[in-house]
């Protein structure tokens, strides 16, 4: 219970500025998505992909690592079960 509090510090401790979040639409629905972001900071949220098919695809990988690259992300912070991660 509040480990989402943790996340900045735990991302600087690793070293990353620009964090991709990865998640699916339902996640993001309920608002989870926009809590991690908060606690992360908007200016450490290099990009979202929302994408997240509930069995995940080659296609959704080599979107989401294309959404990873054009902003210049150094980390991926994944939200919600297993498929995102």
């Amino acid at each position: 219970h509040g480990a989402v509090s943790l996340l900045k510090d735990e991302l600087a401790l690793l070293g990353i500025t620009r964090a991709l979040i990865v998640s699916d639409r339902g996640v993001e629905q309920v608002g989870l998505v926009a809590r991690v972001s908060d606690a992360i900071g908007k200016g450490s949220v290099g990009a979202l992909f929302l994408d997240t098919p509930p069995n995940p695809t080659e296609a959704a990988v080599l979107q989401a690592v294309s959404a990873f690259k054009e902003a210049r992300c150094d980390g991926i912070v994944a939200v919600g079960g297993g498929a995102s991660i």
